[in-house]
């Protein structure tokens, strides 16, 4: 026991020299670790147990010292310049919208989205201050609040064509909460390996009785990515061949379960679920045939030619504003957000690799794969390739409380950067570092 609270005393004086207390766990455990293998080694030496210690001790080096420069180490990764640059993107959407709409009639396509974009930065700011092990404690609280928040955003008030908008938008943050969930099944073997994929299920379903295909189909995509990502790096320490099988059959298995549930429940689902019923019949959707047209005549650089104008393009203001702004401005408007999607995905997925850590390389793939697949849908839809409704345009087109959502995420993927210092990576099964004694 006297030995013990040496090393208690010890640590201790290190950590007095640190000032970001959130860190003083890890680097107590990392400490001890360093002692009690020390430890270990005079005692193979011969050492009493007292001795050993005091030896582990010494060999450290002076508390004090080793806390200053453990200060230097252990303080909160600023990601300041990251914020600032989404403020930047998010303002200059904000100036696209303002330039371009501000002929309308109701201004509310620009003045409204001023109003979500600063209470989105705001959400964005509160949100990297969180502490992000809170999230890794409370995935179950966060999966069931998920589900409810869901539930109640299903109401009639929020349903549009067939679609619960509010609880649509709100399906965009799933991609996070099924993260969590993979997370937390590390090292698990088969027995997590199968709980994620029946954990996601509920989710699944919930995205399914939204009725809003694009929102499902990123989820859906978002679950093969983050899976794809856990099997090749052996997250559950499972065989990856036989694990790449089960997550196949398992996709078709879902697919046929899911069209189970539509076609039981309900009949008129598929003309929901799809933009058009047309398109059921190989048919092209109306607006795709309208943008191609608008696009055909197009420039790479410049206001292209359309009959009636670019103003009378359908949805221009909203769900068309990509293909809008390609007339106003031009074929490179439209290389240089491709260029600039790429560039976040690459940047953020390689930030998260020079962190080294994996919840921060989940946290940052289940975000990527967000805004990315928001960017295809909605790209898609505006090059006349309208098979599902789009979502939004992060940065740039009108999105509300969806632009709220993507905001949250940012924070989050921000917070995760900031706090990588203090998360610590470690299997459910792995033995705790004993204390020496």
């Amino acid at each position: 026991m006297q030995s013990s609270n040496r090393v208690h005393t010890f640590i201790e004086e290190v950590c007095e020299q640190i000032c970001w207390k959130k860190s003083h766990k890890i680097v107590s455990k990392e400490l001890e670790n360093h002692i009690e293998d020390q430890f270990e080694e005079n005692i193979k030496l011969g050492m009493s147990e007292d001795e050993a210690t005091e030896k582990a001790i010494e060999e450290m080096g002076n508390g004090t010292v080793i806390g200053l420069e453990l200060n230097e180490i252990h303080r909160p990764k600023s990601q300041w310049k990251l914020i600032l640059t989404f403020i930047f993107l998010s303002l200059g959407g904000l100036f696209l919208r303002y330039q371009y709409l501000s002929n309308l009639p109701i201004p509310y396509y620009y003045i409204g989205d001023l109003r979500f974009t600063i209470v989105g930065i705001v959400i964005m700011v509160l949100a990297y201050y969180i502490n992000l092990s809170t999230l890794l404690k409370n995935t179950k609280l966060i999966y069931i609040v998920t589900f409810v928040i869901t539930i109640l955003l299903m109401i009639p008030i929020g349903k549009y064509n067939g679609a619960y908008t509010l609880a649509m938008r709100f399906v965009v943050f799933y991609p996070l909460v099924f993260v969590l969930v993979v997370y937390s099944q590390r090292g698990r073997g088969y027995e997590g390996y199968i709980r994620s994929i029946l954990l996601m299920l509920p989710l699944l379903i919930l995205a399914l009785l939204v009725r809003y295909s694009s929102a499902l189909l990123l989820f859906g995509i978002s679950i093969l990515v983050i899976l794809a990502y856990a099997l090749k790096e052996e997250w559950f320490k499972t065989p990856k061949i036989e694990s790449f099988i089960i997550l196949i059959i398992s996709i078709i298995f879902i697919s046929v379960f899911l069209f189970l549930v539509y076609k039981l429940l309900f009949p008129q689902y598929i003309e929901e679920v799809v933009y058009n019923k047309n398109l059921l019949l190989g048919n092209t959707h109306p607006f795709a045939l309208v943008y191609q047209t608008a696009l055909s005549g197009s420039k790479f650089i410049g206001r292209g030619e359309f009959t009636g104008g670019a103003e009378s393009l359908p949805m221009y203001e909203t769900n068309g504003f990509l293909t809008y702004l390609i007339l106003k401005l031009g074929w490179i408007f439209f290389v240089f957000l491709l260029v600039l999607i790429v560039s976040f995905a690459y940047g953020i997925f390689k930030l998260s690799k020079r962190y080294n850590t994996k919840f921060g390389n989940y946290i940052s793939l289940s975000i990527i794969s967000t805004f990315v697949l928001q960017f295809m849908l909605y790209a898609l839809f505006n090059l006349g390739i309208g098979f599902f409704p789009p979502l939004s345009l992060p940065f740039i087109s009108y999105g509300s409380t969806l632009q709220l959502v993507n905001f949250l995420l940012l924070g989050i993927l921000l917070s995760t950067f900031r706090h990588s210092g203090i998360i610590e990576d470690i299997l459910p099964d792995q033995k705790k570092s004993r204390t020496v004694s």
